[in-house]
């Protein structure tokens, strides 16, 4: 079972849900429901300011490393309009691991995290600014210097979009100080001294601007003042004026009161005298009642006991007749089985016969088929022995016949069929090398190819047979 609970964020900081879909990642103002392992950041809205260079030292130089006095004030904003909100806080807050706590120790504030953030992002834009700046058209040129400061702004306003803050104010003032050095020649430094009578008589006009403001301020809070106590005078007297009024209401509301509770005390005692009586009555009309549901339910037990004998003595008889069918049932149901198992006998002694007479019948088959083959296998050896007979007949006159090159060659003493091809002493050739001779050699090799297959087939003649008795 999954279990969500509802959390809420404090006043002036928000949920801020990074793994949720977009358009539900912000929620401040209200309750949400989270579920068991979401994670949330619990961030601080609002507008904070960075003032520079504060209590540190600040070195900024312009391109011809000359230094310059700066004072700059950013007013910076968390949230901001809906527009691009929820992208803001995820860049504002991607070093913040989002957690499943509400605890101020995991809270990210303004002060200091997002303060000194952007602090090193505004101490960027006027450092790298003002390196490109130089250093006698700021002390020349009223109109450059404005657009120093102006680039600086924006340079601000775009550093701190990258990191999810918006720059709503800026103030920057950019003071040149005096040159130094090897860049303190006279006609320098009389330019920096027009510089500094200028920047004075803007800043006396500026003062005295600020004085009449002052005064005409403190004016406005002298009439304020003696209004203010006009106001509370007449404040007072309708005070007094009201609470006499409210004096007199509440006596005539405290008599009317009374005669309220009086009645009420009247009234209360005639209706417990009413309810007594009511009371009595219904608990005599309970009493008869009871008696009377007494005697009803007297005769009810009564009747449902004679109504329970009936029909005990109905079941009864009901059971005995439906024993006794019961029993003529199983009955019939014996006599069915026994005429059954005796039809069943009676079928597999009939199956008996017949596997013997199938039996028989296979044998005497094998039987037949055997003496059959047997036949068959003897007038094939028969055949094939006087086959033999007649060549073993016909032989000597094959020899005969294949002998006659050999006398024609010329007279021969004696004959080795074992001899090898030569001649003899003579000059003679032997019977190996006629035997090897083109005209004999074919016809002693067809001879042999033609025993050898009478062999062949005589054994193969052989092995059906032994087959045959085997399978028998």
């Amino acid at each position: 079972m999954v279990f969500f609970r509802r959390v809420s964020p404090d006043n002036g900081y928000c949920l801020f849900f990074p793994n949720r879909r977009p358009g539900t990642k912000f929620v401040a103002g209200q309750s949400v429901l989270v579920g068991p392992l979401e994670e949330w950041k619990h961030v601080k809205l609002g507008l904070f300011f960075v003032a520079l260079p504060g209590q540190e030292e600040l070195l900024v130089t312009t391109s011809e490393q000359l230094t310059c006095g700066i004072r700059a004030s950013f007013g910076i904003v968390i949230g901001g309009p809906e527009e691009g909100r929820e992208d803001r806080l995820a860049k504002a807050t991607i070093s913040c691991p989002a957690k499943r706590s509400m605890e101020g120790k995991d809270r990210v504030e303004l002060v200091p995290f997002f303060q000194e953030w952007a602090r090193n992002h505004c101490r960027t834009a006027i450092i790298n600014t003002i390196k490109r700046c130089e250093y006698i058209r700021l002390i020349e040129e009223p109109k450059y210097r404005e657009d120093t400061e102006r680039k600086i702004e924006e340079f601000a306003k775009s550093t701190l979009e990258a990191i999810g803050m918006m720059l709503v104010q800026c103030t920057v003032v950019v003071e040149p100080n005096e040159p130094t050095g090897v860049f303190a020649t006279p006609e320098m430094l009389s330019k920096w001294e027009n510089y500094r009578k200028a920047v004075s008589a803007a800043e006396l006009a500026k003062l005295k601007a600020d004085h009449a403001d002052t005064e005409e301020k403190e004016k406005a809070n002298a009439e304020h003042e003696k209004l203010n106590q006009r106001l509370l005078e007449d404040k007072k007297q309708e005070e007094a004026s009201i609470r006499q009024e409210t004096d007199i209401k509440l006596r005539e509301l405290a008599l009317a009161l009374k005669r309220k509770d009086a009645l009420l005390a009247i009234e209360e005692q005639q209706e417990l005298s009413n309810k007594d009586n009511r009371i009595s009555a219904i608990k005599e009309e309970m009493a008869r009642r009871a008696q009377d549901a007494q005697l009803q339910r007297i005769r009810r037990d009564a009747e449902l006991d004679q109504e329970r004998e009936l029909k005990a003595k109905e079941l009864a008889a009901l059971k005995r007749a439906q024993e006794a069918d019961a029993l003529a049932h199983r009955q019939s149901l014996l006599a069915e089985e026994r005429i059954v198992a005796e039809k069943e006998l009676e079928v597999m002694l009939l199956k008996q016969k017949l596997n013997a007479v199938q039996v028989e019948l296979e044998r005497s088959s094998g039987e037949v088929r055997s003496q059959n083959l047997e036949k068959e296998v003897l007038a094939k050896g028969a055949q094939q022995s006087k086959m033999r007979e007649l060549l073993l007949s016909a032989l000597p006159a094959i020899i005969e016949q294949a002998s006659k090159p050999v006398e024609k060659i010329g007279q021969i003493r004696a004959i080795s069929l074992a001899g090898n091809q030569g001649s003899e002493p003579n000059g003679q050739p032997n019977i190996g090398s006629i035997l090897a001779s083109a005209s004999t050699l074919p016809l002693v090799r067809e001879l042999f190819r033609f025993v050898n297959d009478f062999e062949d087939a005589d054994e193969r003649t052989r092995d059906a047979l032994r087959s045959s008795s085997i399978s028998d």
